[in-house]
């Protein structure tokens, strides 16, 4: 049996900004753009991140994140952020919910031009995760592959 080592990148904490703009239903479910910003912290990187999620609930009850977004480290570098990943709002009746917590799991990729980060450009991550809808806060944990 395979087993997947894992290494920690850096712990995520953002908050859902208050000017989502629902663009409706769909054929696939119903869109919507959030935007979110917070900060990460790992070892050897620390900064502020600013995003926007194209997220679809879908028809089925599962809500997909599509998120892109601008890390800026400490040092001034910027590293281009996205992933996606599936919520599943079945537990909540199918819709995405006004209160409750509900779990994330994300696939994560970064491009970045900055010599100290540049080898981030060859990473698959993970992001584990939770979405707090009453807060509107989102914290996940990103690891290497």
């Amino acid at each position: 049996m395979a087993t997947v080592e894992v290494k920690l990148l850096f712990a995520l904490e953002m908050e859902v900004e208050n000017r989502a703009e629902p663009i409706g239903p769909i054929a696939q479910g119903a869109r919507s753009i959030g935007y979110v910003n917070g900060r990460f912290e790992g070892p050897g990187i620390k900064g502020t991140i600013n995003a926007c999620d194209w997220f679809l609930t879908r028809s089925d009850g599962v809500g997909e994140a599509d998120v892109r977004g601008t890390m800026r480290t400490e040092d001034g570098a910027l590293i281009y952020l996205r992933y996606s990943g599936l919520l599943d709002f079945r537990q909540f009746g199918g819709a995405m919910p006004a209160a409750g917590v509900c779990q994330v799991r994300t696939a994560v990729r970064f491009e970045t031009g900055a010599e100290r980060y540049r080898e981030l450009n060859c990473v698959q991550a993970i992001g584990i995760g939770e979405i707090n809808f009453e807060t509107g806060r989102i914290k996940y944990n990103i690891y290497a592959l």
